[in-house]
């Protein structure tokens, strides 16, 4: 997936920014992201926040999910999309 279909899929998923909710999965997104795959650059323990991208027509979390970095929640330095559930990312700018 390019830069810009990963910004695209996040864009037509989400109702809001990613960040500040309100979430679908509110236990979920906005948790850690322990990038134990070692995929994304190694970082200090809260580096890394995860957030669910819908997927149409399923009726559970899904594979997709946006991955941010940075230790300011509210603006992030990095964002990370995955489509494959955490295999493989994809950087993008919002």
């Amino acid at each position: 997936m390019t830069r810009a279909q990963s910004a695209l899929a996040w864009r037509t998923s989400c109702r809001h920014p990613p960040t500040r909710g309100p979430f679908d999965y509110p236990g979920k997104d906005g948790s850690t992201f322990g990038n134990y795959e070692g995929h994304l650059p190694p970082q200090q323990r809260g580096f890394y926040r995860e957030y669910t991208v819908r997927t149409p027509g399923v009726d559970h979390r899904g594979a997709r999910r946006i991955v941010t970095g940075g230790f300011d929640q509210d603006d992030p330095e990095h964002w990370y999309y995955t489509g494959d559930h955490y295999e493989s990312f994809c950087e993008f700018s919002p």
